[in-house]
Order: C-alpha cells, then structure tokens, then sequence
C-alpha cells in the first residue's frame, strides 16, 4: 500500500479505535433487578467486556505497527534530492507559520493622526512601516510558491512510496 493509503487506514483504525473505547464504556456493568422471592430479570444486556477489550488491544497494536512503518518511510524517503518526507513536513509547517506571520504584518498600514493635549496644543501621530510592502508581498509569494512545491513533492512521494503492513 502507497503511504497516502496508509494514512488513510491509520485515521480508520483511530475511528474504529474511539467506537469501541466508547462500546467498552458502554458495557462496563449489568445491570438486573432482584425481587424479594429471589427472581431475577437483567436489563440492560452488555457484550462480553472482555472481547472488547481484546479487540482494543489488538487494533492498538495495528495502530502502532502502521505508525512505525509510515514513520519509517517518512523518514527514509526522499521527497525532493537530499530532503526526506519529514524533512519536508517539518519545513512546511515553519514555512507555513512565516508566510501566516508575514501575512498578518503585511496588513498593518501607515498613518497620520491629529491629536490634541490637555493643554490644547495640536500635534500629529504618526505611524510609518518599517518595511516595504511590495518587498513583503514578493517575499510572502515566494514563501507560498515553495509551500506549493514541498507539498506537491510530499504528495507525489505519498503516492509513489509503497510500504510493507
């Protein structure tokens, strides 16, 4: 299976995983109703705690063996020349964090206010960028056509690298 296949079958495994947590919640006790001559009628009728349980242990383990192998894989697997998949995930998340940050900065803007003390003499505020602004919305380009480019070769890598499961 391709590594985007992987990923696929980890996020089922971890929904199937949250079910039955929750079916193992559901099944912690029985509840019955005891009448005074000593008959007996259960109400609620819980699945074998046991099983499901076994089947948590068995799906974690699964869990963690697909995890490694994908860890494995991101880790060894050139995405682009000298950069592994993780490399690359790791540097798309700083690039993705700078070009949020840059874009964020770019929308301040330059002013001028009058204003005015309590002695009512006037003067005027004024605000001017310490950057410029067509060189940040260039620099924010830039940052986002290489977001492109390392997505694109994660993407491509994730479909052309095969792992063993």
């Amino acid at each position: 299976m391709n590594l985007n296949e992987a990923r696929l079958l980890l996020d089922r495994y971890s929904n199937d995983l949250a079910s039955l947590y929750s079916e193992l919640k559901n099944n912690v006790v029985i509840q019955k109703i005891r009448e005074l001559n000593g008959t007996e009628e259960t109400l609620s009728n819980p699945k074998n705690f046991i099983e499901i349980y076994t089947k948590i242990v068995e799906l974690i383990n699964k869990i963690n063996n697909l995890s490694a192998a994908i860890n494995k894989a991101n880790n060894t697997i050139e995405c682009m020349p000298g950069i592994t998949i993780q490399n690359a995930i790791s540097s798309l998340k700083t690039l993705r964090t700078l070009s949020s940050n840059l874009s964020a900065i770019y929308t301040c803007n330059s002013f001028k206010q009058r204003k005015s003390d309590a002695n009512g003499s006037a003067y005027y505020l004024i605000q001017e960028l310490n950057f410029d602004k067509q060189w940040l919305n260039e620099e924010i380009k830039k940052i986002d056509e290489e977001i492109d480019r390392y997505e694109a070769a994660i993407l491509k890598a994730n479909n052309e690298a095969y792992i063993e499961f």
